[in-house]
């Protein structure tokens, strides 16, 4: 499974393996009877489908399963208090297109921080190129610059005129009698 994944170095990596255990009704009973709470929420569970089979709606079937585990002490520390959020948790939909809607929202958005992040790497070393390339070339110009300005001077020493000088350097009759 992880060979599936990105492995840019960009957020964290886990893998986990988790075995999945049924907890119906007749299943697993050594592993349910480990837990008061997984016990009781599989008598729980038991009771909605038993409801529903009588043909009870599936809101009717949470309630009546409700009351029959609080009157036989069943999760009597959760539901009592706490049976009308039960409800609402249990009574969500789960929507698939919702849940791949999100996921997909998610997924752009982590997209996006990558995106940057990678952008921002690539933009600091082509920077540094450019930047590097630019000191070499103004490095290059200025050391030319002041060789033929050497050059003139030198020039100037063994009596050549300025203005012929400035034809064979490039310079102008004013840079070469600046130099004097």
């Amino acid at each position: 499974m992880s060979t599936g994944f990105d492995k840019t170095g960009f957020g964290s990596a886990l893998e986990q393996e988790v075995p999945i255990i049924n907890i119906n009704k007749g299943h697993n009973a050594d592993v349910i009877q480990k837990s008061i709470h997984l016990n009781g929420y599989v008598t729980y569970v038991s009771k909605v489908r038993e409801y529903q089979a009588a043909g009870l709606k599936f809101q009717d079937a949470l309630a009546s399963a409700a009351k029959d585990c609080i009157k036989n002490d069943i999760l009597i520390d959760i539901l009592p208090n706490l049976s009308s959020e039960v409800l609402n948790m249990l009574m969500v939909e789960f929507n698939l297109e919702d849940a791949l809607s999100v996921r997909m929202e998610e997924g752009i958005e982590k997209g996006i921080r990558i995106g940057e992040a990678r952008g921002e790497v690539r933009g600091e070393a082509r920077g540094e190129v450019r930047g590097e390339a630019r000191g070499i070339a103004q490095g290059i110009a200025q050391g030319a610059e002041q060789k033929t300005l050497e050059l003139a001077g030198k020039l100037l020493a063994l009596g050549m005129e300025a203005e012929q000088i400035s034809e064979v350097t490039g310079l102008s009759v004013g840079q070469v009698m600046a130099l004097c």
